[in-house]
């Protein structure tokens, strides 16, 4: 299955992630990463739940549990869409007007993978947790401000 287009489906884990387009960053200051988050949640709280996460200066990771209650296998997947495409356009609408730039901050749209097994999930949070070491932000795992667990307990 290609990896922008799993479905979002109830219950299910996913990671998700996203580029800047060309050269650019998506966090240009630290404040940036905070309102990151804090944009992620005012548009996806209600849908998702945020069980790990890495921003990086030009992408992010995140591993996500689509919540039960909203809808059916078909309205699931629009909603969780619907959300993660209005959370872009907000925190790109919110950096091109803070630093005075214009177009798409993004490269892609949303790539998603489900991660439908136990196995395949430790395999992805240990990605996740690990890529600031692997792109040579820091030395050990957990020592980069921007990563980390939010919701142990939900990770299978």
């Amino acid at each position: 299955m290609d990896i922008k287009k799993a479905r979002f489906l109830p219950g299910h884990y996913y990671h998700v992630y996203n580029h800047a387009i060309a050269w650019e960053l998506l966090f240009k200051d630290e404040e940036n990463y905070a309102y990151f988050l804090k944009r992620f949640r005012d548009h996806l709280d209600p849908f998702v739940e945020l069980i790990v996460y890495c921003l990086m200066p030009n992408h992010y990771h995140l591993m996500i549990r689509v919540k039960d209650n909203i809808g059916d296998g078909i309205t699931t997947d629009k909603i969780v869409l619907q959300a993660f495409s209005n959370f872009h356009n907000s925190y790109s609408k919110s950096i091109n007007k803070r630093y005075s730039r214009k177009g798409r901050l993004f490269q892609s749209t949303l790539c998603r993978k489900n991660l439908d097994t136990r196995q395949y999930i430790e395999s992805a949070k240990t990605y996740i947790l690990m890529n600031p070491v692997e792109h040579g932000f820091c030395k050990s795992q957990g020592e980069w401000k921007y990563c980390g667990m939010f919701n142990e307990n939900s990770a299978a």
